[in-house]
């Protein structure tokens, strides 16, 4: 009796058919609810479920702008991987070095920016402000004279041809004429 209790608690968890996704899917739904003791409990039934939910909870977070959505994906994804795993950064490139004609005035430095228009997430405002090879923030200024033409760090000079955004990987589209009145 004891041994079929065991191989039943085993079999539990690891089933994974459309009633588990169906309740896994509702259950990301409740973590944007009004109630924030409703989001708490799908949040922990969703960590009880495990890596079956990793990959709902992880869309629902790139999908969604809700900050309890984005809140509550963190919590799970760090209980169901472990939080004491240690993060290991990617190495930075090594920076290329820039032409002696790089010099930007201090009106011409500050954030990256653009509007990334895709059909799959909308409107969306792109911001990169810190550098990934220095971490300084707000340092970068456009660089006319790198072949091709790229963004450069004022600090480290490191050089970022492929700026894109964060959540479909586009990069920014050309750029758009405006029209100006006429007096």
């Amino acid at each position: 009796m004891v041994r079929f209790a065991m191989m039943a608690a085993l079999l539990v968890p690891g089933s994974s058919g459309p009633q588990d996704a169906a309740k896994i899917s509702g259950l990301v739904k409740q973590l944007s609810a009004e109630d924030w003791v409703e989001q708490a409990r799908a949040a922990q039934e969703l960590a009880r479920i495990g890596r079956p939910a990793l990959n709902a909870v992880t869309d629902a977070a790139w999908k969604s702008n809700a900050p309890s959505i984005q809140f509550w994906s963190k919590a799970i994804t760090e209980k169901v991987l472990g939080a004491g795993a240690p993060v290991v950064p990617a190495p930075a490139p090594a920076p290329e070095p820039a032409a002696a004609s790089f010099a930007p005035e201090e009106n011409d430095v500050g954030s990256v920016m653009f509007i990334c228009n895709n059909a799959a997430h909308g409107d969306y405002e792109v911001v990169l402000s810190r550098c990934p090879t220095c971490a300084k923030v707000k340092r970068f200024a456009y660089d006319y004279n790198a072949s091709p033409a790229c963004f450069r760090c004022t600090v480290c000079k490191a050089k970022f041809a492929a700026v894109k955004c964060d959540r479909c990987g586009t990069p920014p589209g050309p750029r758009t004429r405006i029209r100006t009145k006429r007096h």
